[in-house]
């Protein structure tokens, strides 16, 4: 419906792709302080058990990153292609 009013390509695809990434920012900022939390907390109660988060928490967000930026890049190149004509005629 956008490219019906004017939108170009890389506006539909920067619209879809900010939104998904955006809320993977934020769902993995709180997932990383929760973590850390809890680390913090085991390593008060439990001095014995082995603490270092930071390698494994660095790669699943990065393996987190690329899914979403999948994710998002299928639906966002699929809209962007979408013959204006026929977006109008849905609605």
């Amino acid at each position: 419906m956008r490219i019906a009013l004017g939108a170009q390509v890389r506006d539909i695809m920067r619209l879809v792709l900010g939104g998904g990434l955006r809320l993977t920012f934020v769902g993995t900022l709180i997932g990383l302080t929760g973590a850390w939390l809890l680390e913090r907390f085991l390593a008060a109660e439990m001095p014995a058990l082995a603490t270092g988060i930071a390698v494994p928490a660095a790669i699943s967000c990065a393996v987190l990153l690329v899914i979403t930026l999948v994710a998002c890049f299928l639906p966002a190149r699929r809209a962007a292609r979408i013959n204006p004509l026929v977006a109008l005629r849905s609605e």
